[in-house]
């Protein structure tokens, strides 16, 4: 099937989670505790779904130099189980936030969460620690791109892990944000260019594909892409966002 923006796959992937998120919040709201055993069963059964399609079909982290005959976009990114526990993530560290504005939601375990982030010494080891996880899966994928005699489990392993513990990471530091706390990045998080770019909302995804094919094409080859490569592709996407985007 030819489809003028192929990319726009996660639409109808986000509307099935959509769909489900409400159902979710509805059963915890009536009984948190089976709204966590929901959302746990939820993240458990889709992670390990996407493990053992990654280890049936051999997939390597990222998107180059995947098994030939193999479809990994459609097994990795397309499906809802592939995109589920992180969307889940964010709905359970939504949670921790309700339960700072609304007292119905507050339990022995937030008060405790809430409480440590007062310690100064906690919530800085909580930055570093969050910080050194999104980092780490950033920069984890360059041995299993130059090193493919790395065993598939341990691949599988990263391919599952990579973006949940990334967005756990960014959940421990904007948590200190949420508190009042944080004020520097506060300051940033709360500047007006931000207003302006939420505006934009899907104008950059739909013209990021366009860059990304330009740049890949004109590299040798994909393996040897850098760190400023990364920074200066985004910069274009930027860019381009905000002279088209209506």
């Amino acid at each position: 099937l030819e489809q003028c923006n192929p990319w726009c796959w996660y639409l109808a992937n986000d509307f099935q989670l959509f769909l489900l998120t409400p159902i979710v919040i509805m059963i915890f709201t009536a009984n948190m505790f089976n709204g966590y055993l929901l959302i746990g069963f939820i993240i458990g059964s889709c992670t390990l779904a996407k493990f053992i399609m990654s280890s049936v079909y051999g997939f390597f982290p990222g998107h180059i130099g995947q098994p030939p005959g193999t479809d990994h976009e459609y097994w990795m990114l397309h499906q809802p189980y592939s995109n589920a526990p992180v969307w889940f993530i964010g709905v359970l560290w939504a949670f921790l936030y309700l339960s700072i504005k609304d007292k119905r939601f507050s339990t022995r375990f937030y008060e405790w969460v809430h409480s440590i982030y007062h310690k100064r010494a906690v919530r800085y080891s909580l930055y570093v620690v969050g910080y050194g996880l999104m980092y780490s899966m950033m920069v984890l994928i360059y041995p299993f791109v130059k090193h493919p005699e790395i065993p598939q489990f341990f691949r599988s392993l990263y391919i599952i892990l990579m973006r949940p513990l990334f967005v756990t990471g960014l959940g421990l530091i904007m948590h200190a944000v949420f508190l009042n706390y944080g004020r520097p990045l506060l300051a940033l998080l709360g500047h007006g260019f931000f207003g302006t770019l939420s505006k934009l909302t899907y104008s950059a995804y739909l013209l990021h594909n366009l860059v990304y094919a330009f740049f890949m094409s004109n590299l040798n080859s994909g393996h040897f892409f850098n760190i400023p490569d990364i920074y200066g592709w985004v910069a274009m996407c930027v860019l381009l966002t905000f002279i088209f985007a209506p």
